[in-house]
């Protein structure tokens, strides 16, 4: 490793990752107030101690770094850090690099479904779409009264 390199590239390198959430802040220019304790790297595998594990990785990161994209370190400080520094890192990152609300929202949503109020005023389940296609809420409640109701008891009309 040359000597130069920063620690938490160089922790990447060491663990096949890449640099995310807290570690990722200064690289992409996000506030973020004190540097993290331990690295924070992302990865899909199992492997090394000693470094705070995201394991999910959805967007591709610059080719030039083993640094997360801006979507996942927002993605990531949202599910790992505390407010107020979860919220100033993810806003940062849709103030100065143009992430939308939207993505945030849509890649939070554990299930991947959506509530969509129905024009009856009852409220439906059904599959997210992607979030360069998001429909507005007038549209949503249109499009959810032809929607396939399916048999499961996840995506049947609630009365609440």
């Amino acid at each position: 490793m040359l000597a130069e390199c920063q620690p938490e590239l160089a922790a990447a390198i060491r663990h096949n990752a890449r640099v995310t959430c807290a570690s990722a802040a200064a690289h992409y220019g996000l506030w973020f107030r004190d540097i993290p304790a331990q690295h924070h790297l992302a990865c899909n595998h199992g492997h090394g101690t000693g470094f705070i594990r995201h394991r999910t990785i959805r967007f591709d990161g610059p080719a030039q770094l083993p640094v997360a994209a801006v979507e996942d370190v927002a993605l990531h400080a949202l599910s790992c850090l505390r407010p107020p520094a979860s919220t100033a890192l993810a806003t940062s990152a849709m103030r100065l690099h143009g992430i939308p609300l939207e993505l945030l929202k849509a890649q939070l949503i554990g299930d991947r479904r959506v509530l969509y109020s129905m024009p009856c005023g009852s409220w439906i389940y059904a599959p997210s779409q992607s979030w360069r296609s998001m429909p507005s809420i007038s549209s949503r409640q249109t499009e959810s009264a032809s929607t396939p109701k399916s048999s499961s008891p996840e995506s049947a009309e609630s009365t609440s």
